[in-house]
């Protein structure tokens, strides 16, 4: 499991969830995506290597399956900002993670994540007291 801003990715069963509880169904395409930019985060990545992982072929110059599969990625992480704060465009360049990805999940940042999910379920409220997690 890869952790991610508010996201929780399960690279064993392709499942993705957010911080409140939502799954969210993603693509053979998308997940490859998503798994490209979490894998080389910070980094400018081109149109071809995004082709290349989305479709699994190269594109071509015209084409706007690129765009369009980014464009989809970031309405399933609900990236809608202006600009945008998980994946940017770099014009002339292609996209990059501007999202921290926290690595691969160990037992106790994934109990963490999971109690923060449970109390966001029940509306709780957390509170950090000397790095334990405490629910008011």
């Amino acid at each position: 499991m890869l952790l991610f801003d508010e996201w929780r990715l399960d690279t064993v069963s392709h499942r993705l969830f957010h911080l409140d509880g939502e799954e969210v169904l993603l693509s053979g395409a998308d997940f490859a995506l998503l798994k490209l930019f979490l894998d080389h985060p910070q980094q400018i990545l081109d149109r071809d290597a995004i082709g290349n992982a989305a479709r699994g072929r190269e594109m071509k110059p015209l084409e706007r399956v690129v765009d369009m599969a980014v464009s989809r990625l970031r309405q399933r992480l609900r990236d809608t900002d202006k600009p945008p704060r998980l994946i940017c465009t770099v014009r002339g360049s292609g996209y990059q993670s501007a999202g921290r990805r926290l690595g691969p999940v160990g037992y106790r940042r994934l109990r963490q994540f999971t109690q923060r999910l449970q109390l966001r379920r029940l509306g709780g409220v957390l509170v950090e007291i000397s790095g334990k997690l405490q629910a008011l």
